[in-house]
């Protein structure tokens, strides 16, 4: 578990005519800080598949009493990989687009030589690792309304892993079967991101994705439509380098699409992407498709900001749909924003350093019902600042469109890559009234009041590993001054303010 937090944050964009098609948002940019990508995929299996490379998978099976034997468990798994190739060279050529796509159906053509080894005897040779799991075990590694997951690849020495729940007698007499989740777990291996309203936002890159979800074997198809296609596609022209069509791009390859992909970007996208690197945020920018520039910000730990106080600007530049992009802050500062499905990121800098970050993103979460499982909309916002020396978040989520004031806010403070020092929660009903407190921290010592010591607040954060550097003496010099704040109980009147925040956001 990440040691500092991070609120997830919700915004609900305008709704474009798209085809649903993301690229991982660490496609281009390894999760590990640590590891230097030296082009696009290169922790995916992709790369190696177009240059004519085997993927070499070990299979483990939990139970071998399975109702299906090893032999159709690697059927199922080669005959998805070779799907995703051979699929979209027929979907091409149904739409009549042979001419078009001629460089790369030969590719697609092709397909990928799968090989299996049972006898585990050398890991180092292995490219991903498939677990195939009761669906019971499945569900308490991947979620509990989950058919499966994948895992990626972090850094190099890692593996990546699939996991796929057994064929059952249900399904079976069901006729359902694991084939789609294989194709679907498969297809993240190469770099397709989740087009489910729940995940799309945080998975997928905020440039190299589209504003949209629609049917696909990435949402909720059985099987690849055109557009998985336009996403195989662009992830090939994205890892080869291919500039198809220019500067004019390329239409969909769906019929009831108006979608323009221009170098794997769909023309609405960019023309900024705002990536979180820890400490430092960094700013991609964007034309034609094309990354044209990079820009980092380390996150001004020598401010006196106050996290409470909304920053006022004056929006200079928009897109398409008419969202704002760029704008200007009342103290001169630069302020950025990216889009990708419903999240919005906002990006305030000034004097090369990052002085502010938001996220605003809706998430989706299954609420049971009879027999169905309804989606439920929840708003989620966070905002960072670095405050003398050290790092503070203040952040919400409540239900979406609902009456009242019901959900949670949170305030906190500490070091990057550490332990909140102290974490402020307070859960609200409909009527905006406290109906639980909760205070933790590595710096609380003793509880006083409604202060209580008990396990860090953890479920609705994360954060990317930031500055490993050695922080002893900031933490001291903050313990002990968080110690003449409980004495003279400041974090109550934080407290305070943090509902007092809380109430007027709208």
């Amino acid at each position: 578990m990440r040691k500092i937090v991070i609120f997830l944050i919700c915004f609900m964009p305008l709704c474009l005519s798209a085809a649903p098609w993301g690229a991982l948002s660490n496609y281009f940019e390894p999760q590990s800080t640590q590891t230097k990508a030296q082009r696009p995929g290169e922790l995916f299996l992709l790369p190696q598949i177009l240059d004519s490379r085997p993927v070499n998978i070990s299979l483990w099976i939990k139970e071998e009493k399975a109702s299906a034997k090893r032999a159709d468990y690697e059927k199922i798994i080669a005959e998805s990989y070779a799907q995703w190739f051979k699929g979209t060279a027929q979907i091409i050529r149904r739409s009549g687009r042979e001419k078009e796509f001629s460089d790369i159906l030969s590719l697609l053509d092709r397909g990928v030589s799968v090989k299996f080894d049972s006898s585990r005897s050398d890991m180092d040779k292995i490219d991903i690792v498939f677990f195939i799991w009761p669906l019971r075990d499945i569900q308490s590694v991947c979620g509990r309304m989950a058919r499966g997951c994948y895992r990626p690849k972090e850094e190099e020495g890692d593996l990546p892993a699939v996991f796929i729940p057994q064929n059952n007698f249900i399904q079976r007499i069901m006729g359902e079967g694991i084939g789609a989740t294989a194709l679907h777990e498969i297809g993240h291996s190469l770099g397709m991101s989740d087009q489910y309203k729940r995940v799309r936002s945080i998975n997928s890159h905020p440039v190299y994705s589209t504003e949209e979800s629609r049917k696909s074997i990435m949402n909720q198809s059985e099987k690849l439509t055109c557009d998985d296609a336009d996403g195989m596609i662009n992830l090939i022209d994205l890892t080869l380098g291919i500039k198809r069509g220019g500067m004019s791009g390329w239409h969909s390859l769906c019929k009831d699409s108006d979608i323009v992909y221009v170098h794997g970007a769909p023309v609405t996208k960019g023309p900024y992407a705002i990536i979180p690197l820890g400490n430092k945020w960094r700013l991609d920018v964007f034309q034609n498709g094309r990354k044209t520039e990079e820009k980092i910000f380390p996150l001004d730990l020598q401010g006196a900001l106050d996290p409470f106080v909304q920053r006022q600007e004056t929006i200079l530049r928009r897109d398409k749909a008419g969202r704002p992009i760029f704008a200007r802050g009342s103290k001169g500062e630069d302020i950025y924003y990216s889009y990708s499905y419903d999240r919005r990121d906002r990006l305030i800098v000034q004097g090369g350093k990052t002085v502010q970050a938001e996220v605003f993103m809706l998430s989706y979460m299954p609420k049971k019902t009879f027999l169905l499982v309804e989606p439920r909309r929840a708003e989620n916002l966070f905002k960072c600042f670095g405050e003398n020396g050290f790092v503070s978040a203040v952040g919400y989520i409540r239900p979406f469109r609902k009456k009242g004031k019901k959900g949670v806010a949170v305030y906190q403070r500490g070091v990057f890559d550490k332990e909140p020092a102290v974490s402020i929660e307070l859960e609200f009903d409909k009527e905006g009234q406290i109906v639980q407190r909760k205070v933790t921290g590595s710096a609380l010592k003793t509880a006083q009041g409604n202060i209580s010591v008990s396990e860090p607040v953890s479920a609705p954060f994360l954060h990317k590993k930031g500055n490993k550097q050695p922080l002893a003496s900031m933490e001291q010099k903050f313990s002990e001054s968080l110690d003449a704040a409980l004495q003279s109980k400041i974090i109550y009147q934080q407290e305070e303010r943090l509902k007092e925040w809380y109430l007027k956001q709208p």
